[in-house]
């Protein structure tokens, strides 16, 4: 399955102290939903609670446990998890904000901030790491995984070549980037 159903999608989106606006069908089938928030804060909470349901779907973990397999420790579950999003999806801007179902997005290689960020915590949670999404800007322009580890929240920027725990404005000024308003 991608993304909850609309009534799924409804109630997380409740839940968060938002509402469904409208819900598109993807020419695969999949369903992404544009949202109504109170708050940029709100926001946040729907999108980490829909990570929190794409995690318990079969093919999530699955395609985690591939994409780990080899891979004995934690650390290197983390950093095979966030090369393969970092490096396999294209950031793109969207001309209206929705919110991609991350199966969806691995297999089409695009997505923004938040469609690539839900994606790498989905993929996280259904190991059993700790995981929570970390936002940058007042109000939030930009988005990124985080994942606990030894006690510290490690930043996993993945829509530039960041390292595993770098902060995504040090990434973005180590690589010269000056075009992305979102990482200023």
């Amino acid at each position: 399955m991608d993304g909850p159903d609309p009534r799924t999608a409804a109630k997380l989106a409740r839940a968060a102290g938002c509402r469904v606006v409208a819900s598109h069908r993807l020419h695969d089938g999949t369903v992404a939903h544009e949202l109504g928030c109170h708050s940029h804060a709100a926001k946040v909470r729907f999108l980490d609670l829909l990570a929190e349901w794409d995690s318990l779907q079969p093919d999530v973990r699955r395609t985690a446990e591939q994409i780990c397999r080899g891979s004995r420790h934690q650390l290197d579950q983390i950093a095979a998890l966030h090369r393969m999003v970092r490096d396999g999806v294209l950031h793109t801007d969207e001309p209206r904000e929705t919110f991609t179902a991350p199966m969806y997005v691995l297999r089409n290689g695009v997505g923004d901030c938040d469609d690539t960020a839900r994606l790498l915590l989905a993929l996280l949670r259904s190991l059993g790491l700790s995981g929570r999404l970390g936002t940058l800007g007042s109000p939030p322009r930009h988005v990124a995984a985080q994942v606990q580890l030894a006690g510290a929240w490690w930043w996993l920027e993945t829509t530039i070549d960041a390292e595993p725990g770098e902060h995504p404005l040090d990434a973005a000024k180590r690589l010269g980037i000056t075009t992305r308003g979102d990482l200023e």
